[in-house]
């Protein structure tokens, strides 16, 4: 007890302390002007925020967000294809370069204080849309328990929390992973969506709702898929999917990744 008395002036002083010390891009590791080192701004430069990989409303597909060669497709050959059960799909950034690096070091090397940034980053990628569709409940994509225990946090909700607003109705426990599966990212596509199988369980508050999931990366789309089935199956109105980046390829080739 004495120590955590004595150790709390301390934790003060070192907040205190880094509040005064502006902070730096995460890219360049430049000094952030005052106007961009505000708690609104996601930490990084112009220069570097104008050079991420943003993906292309126009040239995105409505359903999939695959990168289309014409604008303003409605569905594309990858997601005829797949056949998604989610109704429509946006994705902030695509799944390259210093984005790719962050999100692999979020995710896997166990950074969790890098939410805060990559929430900013895709909210400020959604306000390119013009069209957002009315939604109920917010439900980032869950992990199964041992996985969770394994990562220490859930890289979805951690990134859903920071990039909606604080009263925005965040619901969590509406879905649930129910069965351990072998990480997507050590299977073929064409495993990907067996593997999902009857994954996710839905609780029956969904009916009814019109839901947004939230995840950290799409590439073939088998999960966001499985977690869209099963609520939609439970009674959900509407599943529409919001994603931090989206992984592109050709839609003459299979993602092999």
């Amino acid at each position: 007890m004495e120590m955590e008395q004595t150790s709390n002036p301390l934790k003060r002083s070192l907040a205190k302390a880094r509040a005064l010390i502006p902070p730096k891009c995460w890219h360049c590791r430049q000094w952030l002007p005052p106007h961009q080192a505000k708690a609104a701004y996601p930490f990084v430069c112009a220069p570097c925020l104008e050079n991420l990989p943003w993906t292309d409303p126009a040239y995105s597909c409505a359903h999939c967000g695959q990168q289309t060669a014409e604008s303003k497709r409605l569905y594309c050959p990858h997601c005829l294809e797949n056949k998604f059960h989610f109704d429509q799909l946006w994705g902030g950034f695509q799944y390259e370069g210093i984005l790719q690096q962050w999100i692999i070091s979020f995710k896997f090397g166990k950074h969790e204080q890098m939410a805060r940034m990559l929430g900013k980053l895709l909210a400020l990628s959604l306000m390119r849309y013009q069209e957002f569709p009315e939604i109920d409940a917010i439900i980032p994509i869950p992990l199964h328990r041992k996985r969770l225990q394994q990562r220490g946090f859930n890289q979805s909700l951690l990134l859903a929390f920071h990039t909606f607003p604080k009263d925005s109705n965040l619901q969590h426990h509406w879905l649930k992973r129910v069965r351990s599966t072998i990480p997507q990212t050590e299977l073929p596509a064409a495993q990907r969506f067996s593997n999902m199988e009857n994954a996710f369980q839905a609780s029956p508050q969904v009916q009814g709702k019109r839901l947004l999931l939230v995840d950290d990366v799409i590439t073939t789309g088998a999960t966001l898929n499985a977690a869209a089935q099963t609520l939609k199956e439970a009674g959900a109105r509407s599943v529409n999917v919001v994603v931090l980046a989206r992984r592109m390829f050709s839609s003459e080739l299979k993602a092999t990744t």
